[in-house]
């Protein structure tokens, strides 16, 4: 009889054991999956990288045909922005074409040549870090 309280007694405890090893377990497991974030996150998050002209558009001025290799300037709402560029052939604006750095947003884009004639009129819209072509038509 005693014998078998014994028994009962030490499966009791050894099951409470058994329980409060899991919950240690649990709360250490809870305890990792939670501070890991915090711990991990400080590891570059002050870090930054910055390009040159993110913030700014560029315009290319391209042309087909006759206006290949003709000098011309670039206005933008009026203002002389370069002058004494060259068009490029449209197939190989992404190697050629200089590229000059403007203000994102809407403007009345303008490209005249050395003679004084307008090649290019027109309202475009210029997103911030993207390159406008500026198509010369013949």
């Amino acid at each position: 009889m005693l014998r078998s309280l014994q028994n009962i007694m030490c499966r009791k405890l050894r099951g409470k054991a058994m329980v409060t090893k899991n919950i240690i377990r649990v709360l250490t497991l809870a305890f990792s999956l939670l501070a890991l974030p915090l711990l991990l996150g400080g590891c570059g998050s002050t870090a930054t990288m910055t390009g040159g002209y993110a913030d700014n558009a560029s315009i290319a001025i391209v042309a087909r045909d006759r206006h290949v290799g003709e000098r011309v300037n670039l206005y933008v709402d009026g203002t002389l922005v370069r002058s004494d560029v060259e068009a490029v052939k449209e197939s190989k604006a992404t190697r050629k074409a200089e590229r000059i750095v403007v203000a994102p947003g809407t403007h009345e884009v303008s490209v005249i040549n050395q003679g004084g004639v307008e090649l290019f009129r027109q309202k475009v819209f210029l997103s911030a870090g993207k390159v406008k072509l500026v198509v010369l038509l013949p």
